[in-house]
């Protein structure tokens, strides 16, 4: 299923923008390498890839940025890196969920302690209405 969600978007991609097929492949494989260290915690392969072009934003099929990768697994190095490299910290999964949603969720303080110190907004909402705090209140 993710090959062809994969030949899908480099289909799309190449003919939108006009670019040969090793140029939208080497895109690709980017962008899912900028997930890979985020949750892998490596910052130097994160800056690599990002002086490379990569883009910040990127999200798999189910909607998660390097930035919600990267709380979930209490990775703060490479939030840090990101937030340098201006990333969103108020991005959204598919289902609503920032950042902040997703560090409460991954059950790591100084995560969360991070992402309010970088100016997080404590009172957003998922789709389904969830804060943070009613995250945190229920786990």
């Amino acid at each position: 299923m993710i090959i062809f969600k994969l030949v899908l978007t480099w289909v799309a991609f190449s003919a939108k923008h006009e670019m040969p097929q090793n140029d939208v492949l080497e895109i690709l494989e980017r962008r899912e390498a900028v997930l890979t260290s985020a949750r892998r915690d490596d910052p130097n392969l994160f800056k690599l890839l990002l002086k490379k072009g990569a883009s910040m934003n990127h999200h798999d099929q189910y909607g998660p940025t390097p930035v919600h990768a990267a709380v979930v697994k209490g990775h703060t190095k490479v939030l840090v890196t990101l937030v340098n490299y201006g990333a969103d910290l108020q991005c959204q999964d598919l289902e609503g969920h920032r950042p902040l949603h997703s560090a409460v969720e991954g059950g790591d303080l100084e995560t969360v302690e991070v992402l309010i110190n970088l100016g997080s907004n404590v009172i957003v909402m998922t789709k389904r209405g969830a804060t943070p705090l009613s995250i945190a209140r229920a786990s």
